[in-house]
């Protein structure tokens, strides 16, 4: 079988409606995968988007290494004993649990930013900090799946095979309506990525 990481929150963020579509696109194809939440190390439905104690650690960013040390050993745990195929996981904030598991299962990071570059406007340390020990797990993993073309020459490790594959929303098969209030010949449309 095969695990997806999952990181902790409500069912209704973005990522957590990834994560399940991701798992239900790979049953549909034959693949025995499931979930397994980051922050309680719960497999299947009981560890998606639950109330998984989230909270936010002490100590401000140092703290999250720390706290992430903490879901990497119970997370290595069950992967250890599970054993899965491929672990899929986005980028995750460094610790030596988080590298062991990426020596010691085939591990997919996929790379949705240049973390280093965002972290950069709000927390010089933190950027550096990300810049030191993002590229220790991707140089261990297994595979790198980017969102575009430009992360994956970038920061993808050299010798680590990679793919794009972007993000995609499903839309509907009709375009939206502009209303009569907008004055335009041709409609324009937006699409805001990023901050």
């Amino acid at each position: 079988s095969d695990l997806i990481v999952s990181e902790p929150g409500s069912r209704d963020r973005g990522v957590a409606q990834k994560v399940e579509a991701t798992v239900t696109s790979w049953r549909s194809r034959g693949v025995d995968a499931d979930f397994v939440d980051l922050a309680t190390a719960t497999i299947g439905e009981d560890g998606l988007g639950g109330d998984s104690g989230e909270t936010r650690p002490r100590f401000g960013r140092a703290g999250w290494v720390l706290e992430m040390e903490r879901r990497g050993r119970r997370l290595l745990d069950v992967l250890d004993r599970e054993r899965p195929d491929v672990v899929y996981s986005r980028e995750l904030v460094w610790s030596p649990a988080i590298e062991r598991i990426a020596g010691r299962h085939r591990l997919v990071v996929e790379i949705n930013s240049d973390r280093a570059r965002e972290l950069a406007s709000s927390s010089r340390a933190a950027a550096v900090f990300w810049r030191a020990t993002a590229p220790r797990i991707r140089r261990r993993a297994a595979g790198i799946v980017a969102v575009t073309g430009e992360l994956l020459e970038r920061i993808g490790p050299p010798r680590v095979p990679g793919i794009v594959i972007p993000n995609a929303t499903d839309v509907p098969g009709t375009a939206p309506s502009m209303g009569a209030s907008t004055g335009r010949a041709r409609p324009m449309f937006l699409m805001i990525v990023g901050r």
